[in-house]
Order: C-alpha cells, then structure tokens, then sequence
C-alpha cells in the first residue's frame, strides 16, 4: 500500500537551502504579488535572524561573564533547549538547519513579509545583525521584551 507524500515528514532535517529550492519552483504570479521577490525578501530575513540570534547569545555570553558566568556557550544552549546536542545548536548558529522554514512557507503562501527584533532578556539591548560592537554595560533601567518578541 502506498503512503501519501508528507512534504513536512523530516522538515527538521533539511537544510535551509532545499526549501528554498522548493519555492522557487512555485509559481504565484495568479495572486498579484512577485513570488520571487518575496522569496528573497523572506530568505534575507530568515538570515538575518540566524545572525540576530547568534549575535545575541555572543552578547549574553560577554554580559555574564562580565559577571563571572560562563553560561551561554553552545553546549549551555543546548541542556537549556533541552534534547538537542552541542552539535545541533552549531548546525543551527551555521545555518544548516532551518530555524523558521515552517513560517516562511507560510508567509510566501499567504503573501506576507516576516521581520524578526531580537533583544536580550538580560539588559533589553536590541540585537542587530552582523554587529561586533554593543554596550555591554548592564542597564538598570532597560526594558526587558517579551521573550519571542516580533513584528509580522
């Protein structure tokens, strides 16, 4: 007996690339928007959020340790997640796992742009990018954001 195709079966094991290669076959130029467009505004937010959230466990982890903590390595993140290995949060931090495949496939579908903020729940610092530079002087009177903070 054949089983039905389940396009999400093993989703957790593809690579950020291969759903992108899928979207790229897709045609939606019928819903009046320009699909490869915002598939490449999608893939570029996907993106910058990896680097958002790997700039921002570097931040925490020059933050504690400021503090004498040495708690935001990869290894840390990991029992934190809870079932997943050191090697699984470095395939994430690289890319190789796709942190949002299931909500950018989404978006594209119903036409839609996802932006992602990312702050520190220590200090409340937003997290930019691909930024080496941040005050990692604790604020007393920062604002911590809700944890999973974005803006649709």
């Amino acid at each position: 007996m054949n089983e039905p195709k389940n396009e999400i079966a093993g989703a957790c094991d593809a690579t950020v690339e291969e759903p992108r290669a899928r979207f790229a076959e897709l045609d939606f130029e019928q819903h009046g928007f320009d699909e490869k467009e915002l598939a490449a505004v999608l893939a570029k937010e996907e993106s910058s959020l990896l680097a958002k959230l790997v700039e921002g466990r570097q931040y925490n982890s020059r933050l504690r340790e400021k503090e004498g903590a040495h708690d935001f390595n990869q290894a840390d993140i990991a029992g934190r997640m809870g079932a997943v290995s050191q090697a699984y949060v470095s395939q994430l931090e690289n890319g190789l796992v796709s942190l949002v495949g299931k909500v950018t496939r989404y978006a594209r579908a119903a036409g839609l742009v996802v932006h992602y903020e990312v702050s520190s729940a220590l200090d409340g610092q937003s997290i930019p990018a691909h930024s080496a530079q941040y005050n990692v002087e604790p604020s007393p009177t920062a604002t911590v954001p809700a944890v999973g903070s974005k803006k649709l």
